[in-house]
């Protein structure tokens, strides 16, 4: 069943809204289940989109999904640290945390993004 729901999601990303690519990658996760394409699709739709409209949690916790299932995940990296980055005000401190998390696991180096957090 969760194959089938991965393949559908390849096919069918971009019709999907931002919490349930957000749900959907989350649950994958946490069963510790790694479909690369379907995340790949999540992360094709998150940079197509523009990461500046998806909310903190959204992509706090697809970064995480992303960590958590050791799947780098491109172009991806750079735009969310760069909206975090003049985002990050508003930020609350556990998706702060959490994207600091999946960053650091992932290996990412935007010394910005660290400097930023560092301050917060």
């Amino acid at each position: 069943l969760l194959l089938a729901i991965a393949e559908e999601m390849v096919k069918h990303a971009r019709d999907f809204a931002p919490q349930g690519l957000a749900n959907i990658a989350w649950a994958f996760a946490t069963l510790a289940l790694k479909h690369e394409q379907m995340m790949a699709a999540i992360a094709h739709e998150l940079v197509e989109s523009g990461a500046g409209s998806w909310s903190q949690q959204n992509l706090a916790n697809i970064m995480w999904a992303f960590a958590k299932l050791s799947v780098q995940p491109g172009r991806l990296l750079n735009a969310v640290a760069e909206d975090a980055l003049y985002s990050l005000g508003i930020w609350g401190a556990l998706n702060i945390a959490n994207l600091t998390w999946a960053f650091a696991k992932l290996g990412v180096k935007h010394a910005q993004f660290f400097n930023a957090v560092e301050w917060e």
